[in-house]
């Protein structure tokens, strides 16, 4: 019994250590740009941390869009490598109840919940904060 316990134990850290591929192809990125739709600037990082926080946090939680969800991108997030484009994702006003990421990759359009730690990441990075 104590050994069914263990390695059920075992297989749930290990799950849920494992990135999703969403976040593997984004965390390869070197640079970001985030545009904010209510900014006239651009937010460039080339921060590691800040981009494979963010890469996690668009491939963590996945799910589907609830019905009374509005899908009108507030911003973008662009994920560079080597200065070429490799991915970008749209995310809907972080102010709002329903809060969300979107990616297209390879025709799919998939949805990610916004957190509250994504949500404080954008706004940060968004004032010029250089803690994240």
């Amino acid at each position: 019994m104590r050994l069914l316990t263990g390695i059920l134990g075992l297989l749930l850290i290990v799950s849920c250590q494992q990135k999703s591929a969403i976040t593997t192809t984004l965390e390869k990125a070197d640079s970001m740009t985030i545009q904010f739709s209510n900014s006239t600037t651009n937010n460039l990082t080339t921060d590691k941390t800040a981009i494979q926080k963010l890469a996690n946090f668009i491939g963590h939680k996945e799910k589907a869009l609830p019905l009374e969800c509005e899908v009108k991108p507030n911003g973008m997030i662009f994920f560079y490598q080597n200065g070429q484009l490799q991915e970008q994702v749209a995310f809907t006003d972080l102010s709002q109840k329903c809060r969300y990421f979107i990616i297209t990759i390879n025709g799919k359009t998939i949805y990610s919940e916004v957190g509250h730690e994504a949500a404080d990441l954008l706004t940060a990075i968004q004032q010029g904060k250089s803690s994240y």
